[in-house]
């Protein structure tokens, strides 16, 4: 029981929560519906801890040291981001698919209800939730949430910075060794279920790429319009590497990287073509809390 309730508090998926919007019949039809997902979480969650230890059990019946070892690894996968290794029963695999259809839907109805009332600032407030539960229905939103993360390469081990730990807009990016900067602590921002703005906690500016440089990746203010996008970015899984991203720029097409793939710490990060059918691991990114 203590095994189960241990990994059970180590994937925290985050359940939604009552909104402080208003009580008419729209919002109560959101929260009903809300309070079905999260029911229906809480049966993902609790099966995936009773299917992990019936095959820890069986590991240990048989005294097989290497099957008890990948069941640990898988359970690390899930416990950082929730995911269901392929031997899971596809029933437990695929149980939150239905239930988050039905939310999404009963959120786009609500919208659509509010649109039609003029009741414009709650149909906005309804998107952002909506973005907010796609967004952690996601591998990497699941293991980050509303967490500051470093953001580590794999190539070289160290994390994204800012040059000298500026502040000032067109700042460089880099990567360097951890020495627990604000500067080098970000916050993932969705602004749809693929893009996220990455926010830098010292600064307050965001991840950027240069309007007129296809290259240069700086912190800056959030830009205004359709120019807004150049700070959109969004995390792809590097194929069979848990938890490791490659990281793309929504108008450039182009990747995260590490200039001349360097591993010297204040190398520049940049954003250049994908290198290869998983990129090259200075294309690699993992996001840690």
């Amino acid at each position: 029981m203590r095994r189960s309730l241990l990994l059970f508090a180590a994937f925290a998926t985050p359940v939604l929560g009552a909104s402080a919007q208003d009580a008419g019949p729209v919002r109560k039809k959101l929260d009903a519906a809300r309070e079905a997902y999260n029911r229906e979480l809480l049966k993902y969650q609790t099966g995936a801890v009773d299917w992990f230890g019936k095959q820890e059990d069986a590991a240990r019946a048989k005294g097989d040291k290497k099957l008890l070892d990948a069941v640990t690894a898988q359970r690390a996968v899930y416990a950082a981001g929730g995911d269901l290794p392929a031997a899971a029963p596809r029933a437990l695999r695929t149980h939150l698919d239905a239930p988050r259809k039905a939310l999404e839907a009963a959120y786009a109805d609500g919208i659509k209800a509010y649109v039609k009332a003029r009741k414009d600032d709650d149909a906005a407030a309804a998107e952002a939730e909506l973005t907010k539960l796609r967004y952690t229905a996601t591998s990497l939103g699941r293991a980050v949430g509303d967490a500051p993360v470093r953001v580590t390469n794999k190539h070289s081990g160290r994390i994204l910075a800012v040059s000298d730990g500026a502040t000032a807009d067109g700042s460089a990016v880099i990567q360097f060794d951890d020495t627990g900067g604000a500067d080098q602590r970000w916050t993932l921002v969705p602004v749809d279920e693929d893009y996220f703005v990455v926010r830098n906690n010292q600064s307050r500016t965001y991840l950027t790429k240069m309007l007129k440089d296809d290259r240069a990746v700086v912190i800056g203010k959030l830009y205004e319009g359709e120019a807004v996008k150049n700070q959109h970015w969004r995390p792809v899984p590097v194929p069979g590497e848990a938890g490791w991203f490659v990281v793309q720029n929504r108008v450039s097409g182009k990747y995260l990287s590490v200039d001349n793939g360097s591993r010297e710490p204040a190398a520049r990060v940049i954003q250049y073509r994908f290198n290869g059918p998983a990129g090259s691991a200075d294309q690699w990114w993992r996001f840690v809390k």
